[in-house]
């Protein structure tokens, strides 16, 4: 694990549940890179446009692992990703990507996360990083309004 330090990011108002086979399975790239530091990233399935989106997760990982000389493992647990935090089946997270404000606090009150203040925070929404994970102990990387569409016929 790299440093120890697991960092979670926040996905206000999306729901993480995923069911899937450890590492994705079946013929979905889940390393990238070949550097010398392995960072094992937890995220949820539909990340970056559903499982086995090989060109987008070669723009993002591949493109991360070539310019720090890194190695990435993605992984994608099976269950939610907060159970996963707590019980891995593989190697314990560096970086999480998905949990939610709820997720994210509990996850940090479990102590299966440490806080992270990204240098980014300033560019964001005042008070948004707050807002979401008190302490700021949490980067969101995406936030929107949640619709309900329905039929009234």
């Amino acid at each position: 694990m790299a440093s120890g330090i697991a960092v979670a990011l926040v996905l206000a108002g999306v729901g993480v549940y995923i069911d899937l086979n450890p590492g994705g399975g079946g013929s979905c790239p889940t390393r990238f890179g070949s550097g010398g530091t392995l960072l094992t990233v937890y995220t949820y399935s539909s990340f970056l446009g559903g499982p086995c989106n090989t060109a987008a997760l070669e723009s993002v990982f591949g493109t991360f692992a070539e310019a720090h000389r890194a190695t990435v493992h993605l992984v994608e647990p099976s269950g939610t990703l907060l159970y996963s935090l707590g019980h891995p089946i593989g190697p314990p997270a560096d970086v999480v990507i998905g949990l939610d404000e709820v997720t994210a606090t509990a996850a940090l009150h479990d102590g299966l996360v440490v806080p992270y203040t990204s240098p980014a925070l300033s560019e964001m929404v005042p008070g948004l990083a707050e807002e979401l994970s008190p302490g700021s102990a949490a980067t969101p990387y995406e936030y929107g309004y949640l619709g309900i569409d329905y039929n009234l016929t």
